[in-house]
């Protein structure tokens, strides 16, 4: 008995082996068009930081640019926010201090809102007068006494000496220790004790006198002091250095 064996080839068609080839490379291409989308779904995390910078240097004036130091945080990389539609926007949230360290806020009001906040810092400088040298309580305050320092003034809640003129021939009213800041009140413009000039005035008269200082006292103050020759008692405000003045009733 024979037996026959018959092989049977499959012939693949070339145009249906070409439209699988298209329709396998189109799906490749739509994935990866996908990936490529995806990746441009998030904001730019370096125009978020701009957008927070940007509203900080617009914050500050005119006036405080001379000697202002700006800073704005950096953002986490892995952070993933939806690409905003519309503009960014940064804001300062309400109670927050316009200086100092602060959080900027930054928000998307596009059909996917978010909000994100970033710290900051805002400093002023100013340069103020240091003691040079330890001054001891009453001393005579000199040249060689003082230098100047620039220095953060942000908190400052008493007003500094800013130059060498408003303190030279003044005195200490406390120790002041060497490196220190000078602060008007911590200088007496007129000492207990100091023979003072006073200009009493009002509108249709004025008198000039002396008196003697019975306390220490600095510009804007007000200092007791005691008429040389009737020995009355009467208050000044000191105006400068062993000077005083007082304001009579019109």
């Amino acid at each position: 008995m024979n037996i026959i064996v018959k092989t049977i080839k499959q012939t693949v068609n070339p145009v249906i082996s070409s439209i699988t080839f298209i329709i396998i490379a189109s799906s490749m291409l739509f994935t990866n068009s996908v990936i490529a989308n995806g990746v441009t779904q998030y904001e730019n995390l370096a125009n978020i930081r701009n957008t927070a910078k940007v509203f900080l240097e617009e914050m500050t004036n005119s006036a405080d640019t001379n000697d202002v130091e700006l800073n704005v945080g950096r953002l986490d990389p892995r952070l993933k926010l939806k690409k905003c539609a519309e503009p960014l926007l940064a804001f300062l949230p309400q109670g927050s201090n316009s200086y100092g360290k602060l959080n900027i806020g930054v928000m998307c009001n596009g059909p996917v809102p978010w909000k994100i906040f970033i710290s900051a810092t805002k400093y002023h400088f100013q340069t103020v007068v240091i003691a040079s040298n330890s001054l001891a309580k009453g001393k005579l305050i000199s040249q060689q006494d003082l230098s100047y320092k620039r220095v953060q003034v942000n908190n400052f809640r008493k007003q500094p000496a800013i130059d060498n003129s408003q303190v030279v021939m003044t005195s200490a009213r406390r120790f002041i220790r060497a490196g220190s800041i000078i602060y008007m009140n911590n200088i007496c413009m007129i000492c207990k004790g100091h023979k003072v000039s006073v200009s009493a005035g009002s509108k249709y008269l004025s008198i000039n006198l002396e008196a003697e200082a019975l306390a220490d006292a600095s510009v804007g103050e007000t200092v007791r002091l005691r008429n040389f020759k009737s020995r009355r008692i009467f208050d000044g405000t000191v105006i400068g250095r062993n000077k005083a003045q007082v304001l009579l009733a019109n």
